[in-house]
């Protein structure tokens, strides 16, 4: 590994003017580029050479409905550091192995984005990879956890001020039954459920689990109290059995007028939280007083705005940055203790041009209980 004194900027590798880079020609559709200019870093920022890449469902999603012109797509990256910015608020130097995530198909900086040979990402966003970790499996963390991290906040579960919490291991309080207290998860075979599930876990949540049953044994081995069919609509007065009523907190990792359906019928009569990563329709979440809803956007976390169509702009939020890179640093020491285990992959070595075939499949729903991860410049 390359050493450097910290944050001096100084490159221990050879970078090139220009790189490959997978790029929007149009709605829905990605071409690799042999002429792109290697991003230029800000002073908050490293220079990254990505050595894997994984695909999310928001990558097509963007690219279908709101695409911009050139802009390089992609969000989860692994890589090496290969400069780094002189105002970094996080610890990393040259030749560090760092995952994460940025906005990639960002139509206010384009010409940064996941899938390319070189990325520009926000130091402290970044995660530095454990030794016994590859960069494959840590290519699938980024946009999860930040997700994670988002989702729990609105649920109540984590305080917007994360310096209160010691760890991820620090147990809430037991509820009045002395036992501890129910957090559904609709989709939690998905890469973002299954890790909601472990982070419930080890805040001391019981997870119900909702998926497809050829993926109960997955959510099981990440920790889930119970697991019950999506598909079924007995599904609802089952968890609400088994619960007694007292479920207060629902996330929905698919959001859907089903899934919605789902988690607004298994909360108990007290009421609750719902959360869900897409926007929600307002005939859905009004059906109930006693339930608050939100949906949450993981792009918010990069601090700058997102000026994407419809319901998917945003403005900056300062705040929500701020906490996902305090999250992350909780993320980071449950890596080192090997508490987080990444999702089942599935890995390609067909370099840029294979993620198209890939977002087409995710695209068409043929993606089921593993993370796409392509392997890039290894």
């Amino acid at each position: 590994m390359a050493q450097t004194t910290p944050n001096e900027g100084i490159l221990s590798l050879t970078i090139p003017a220009l790189q490959n880079a997978l790029v929007a020609s149009g709605p829905g559709k990605l071409v690799v580029s042999k002429s792109i200019k290697v991003p230029d870093i800000k002073e908050d920022q490293v220079l990254v050479q990505v050595k894997a890449v994984a695909l999310n469902p928001s990558d097509w999603k963007i690219l279908d409905r709101s695409y911009t012109s050139g802009a390089i797509a992609g969000a989860d990256f692994s890589g090496i550091v290969c400069k780094v910015g002189n105002q970094l608020s996080k610890d990393l130097h040259v030749g560090d192995r760092v995952c994460g995530a940025i906005f990639g198909s960002n139509p206010l900086c384009p010409s940064n984005g996941a899938f390319a040979e070189y990325l520009a990402a926000t130091g402290n966003l970044c995660m530095l990879i454990p030794s016994s970790m590859s960069f494959a499996s840590a290519a699938s963390l980024g946009i999860g956890t930040m997700t994670v991290g988002l989702a729990l906040r609105s649920l109540g579960i984590l305080p917007s001020d994360l310096e209160s919490l010691d760890s991820l291991s620090q147990k809430v309080p037991k509820s009045a039954a002395d036992e501890h207290p129910f957090a559904m998860v609709y989709g939690a075979s998905t890469a973002t459920g299954t890790l909601a599930v472990q982070c419930l876990g080890h805040l001391g949540y019981r997870p119900i689990a909702l998926c497809s049953p050829r993926n109960f044994k997955l959510v099981k081995e990440r920790g889930a109290f119970a697991v019950f069919d999506y598909a079924e609509s007995q599904s609802r007065e089952e968890i609400r059995e088994l619960t007694k009523g007292d479920l207060t907190i629902a996330l929905d990792c698919i959001t859907t007028s089903k899934s919605t359906t789902m988690c607004y019928g298994a909360i108990g009569c007290r009421g609750g939280r719902y959360t869900a990563l897409e926007s929600i329709p307002a005939r859905l979440n009004r059906r109930r007083a006693d339930v608050k809803p939100e949906w949450i956007l993981a792009l918010s976390v990069f601090g700058e705005p997102v000026h994407l169509a419809g319901d998917y702009y945003r403005e900056a939020a300062v705040d929500d940055h701020d906490f996902a890179a305090a999250w992350i640093q909780k993320v980071e020491e449950l890596l080192k203790l090997e508490k987080l285990i990444p999702h089942p992959m599935r890995t390609y070595r067909t370099g840029l041009k294979g993620i198209v075939a890939g977002l087409d499949r995710l695209r068409k729903g043929e993606v089921s209980g593993c993370k796409e991860v392509y392997m890039l410049g290894v």
